[in-house]
C-alpha cells in the first residue's frame, strides 16, 4: 500500500488495490488526495483488524495448549476423575473451550450492540457522547451474562436423568481408556532406539554439573510461566491493539496525505 509508482497523463498513484487518477489539471486535486489517503487508510486498517482477529482467535488456542501441557495429576470430568494423556487432553478442552465461550460472548455482544446502533440513533448518540458509560454497561452485561449462562446450563443439566447421567460417564471413562492406551509408534520407538545407539557410552556416562541442571530448570520455570500466561497476553496485546487503533488510523492517514501529496509535486516538477 505505498506509493510505487506515478504514471502520465493522467497521474495515477499506485500501490493500492483502489488507485484512481489523478485529475492534477482540475480544482478537485486536494479532495482527490485526501480520498486516496482515506482509501489507503481504511486498507490498513481492515489489514490490522484481520491481524486482530486472528490473534483473539489463536487465544482459545493457547489456552487449551498451555493446559494440557502444564496438566499434572487428574481432571475431573461430571462425577468422573481421569488421569494420564486423556485428563491432559480434557483439561485442555476445557479452557479452550472456557476461553471461546468468553470470547464468543464478548463478540455477540459487540454484534448485538452495533445492530442497536444501525437502527438507534439515540443509541448511537449515548454511546458516541458517553463513552465510559458506555464502557461500564458492557462490562455489567458481559459479567452478568458469563456467570448467567453457565448457571442455566447446569440447571438444564441437573435434570437429566440418573440412568442417562451414568451411561454419559460411564461413555466418557471408556473414551478416556482408550486414548490412554494409545501406543507410540514402533517407527518412532526404532528411531528414538537408533539414535540413542549413535551417542557414544563416554558420554552417557557424563556427569552434568549441578549448575547447568539449576540453569536447565530455571529455563523449563521460565518457559513454563510464558505459556500460562500466554492466553493473557494475547488478550491484552489485542485489547490494547484495538484501543490504539483510532489514534494508528489518523496518524496512518497523516503519513498517506503527505506521501501522494509528495509524489504529486514530484510529478508537478
Amino acid at each position: 500500500m505505498e506509493v510505487l509508482a506515478i504514471s502520465n497523463n493522467p497521474v495515477l498513484v499506485r500501490g493500492s488495490k483502489h488507485a484512481q487518477p489523478l485529475s492534477f489539471g482540475s480544482d478537485n486535486v486536494e479532495e482527490e488526495i485526501r480520498q486516496l489517503a482515506t482509501i489507503r487508510t481504511m486498507e490498513q486498517s481492515r489489514t490490522r483488524q484481520k491481524q486482530v482477529k486472528r490473534l483473539f482467535y489463536s487465544i482459545p488456542l493457547l489456552a487449551g495448549l498451555s493446559a494440557a501441557v502444564l496438566t499434572k495429576g487428574k481432571s475431573k470430568v461430571l462425577d468422573k476423575e481421569i488421569s494420564g494423556l486423556a485428563g491432559k487432553l480434557t483439561e485442555g478442552i476445557k479452557a479452550g473451550g472456557s476461553w471461546a465461550y468468553l470470547l464468543g460472548l464478548a463478540g455477540a455482544i459487540s454484534l448485538g450492540e452495533a445492530v442497536i446502533a444501525k437502527k438507534s440513533e439515540k443509541f448511537k448518540d449515548f454511546r458516541t457522547n458517553h463513552p465510559f458509560l458506555s464502557f461500564v454497561g458492557d462490562v455489567g452485561l458481559f459479567l452478568a451474562a458469563s456467570v448467567a449462562i453457565p448457571t442455566a446450563a447446569l440447571k438444564l443439566g441437573s435434570k437429566i436423568d440418573a440412568k442417562h447421567f451414568k451411561k454419559l460417564s460411564n461413555g466418557i471413562v471408556n473414551v478416556a481408556g482408550h486414548v490412554n492406551n494409545i501406543k507410540t509408534p514402533k517407527f518412532i520407538k526404532s528411531i528414538g532406539t537408533k539414535l540413542s545407539d549413535l551417542v557414544p557410552n563416554a558420554i552417557k556416562k557424563v556427569k552434568i554439573p549441578d549448575f547447568v541442571k539449576k540453569t536447565v530448570d530455571f529455563a523449563k520455570g521460565i518457559g513454563k510461566t510464558i505459556l500460562a500466561w500466554a492466553p493473557h497476553i494475547a488478550l491484552i496485546a489485542g485489547i490494547c491493539e484495538s484501543v490504539s487503533a483510532p489514534v494508528r488510523d489518523t496518524n496512518n492517514y497523516v503519513r498517506n496525505y503527505a506521501e501522494i501529496k509528495k509524489a504529486y509535486e514530484e510529478e508537478m516538477l
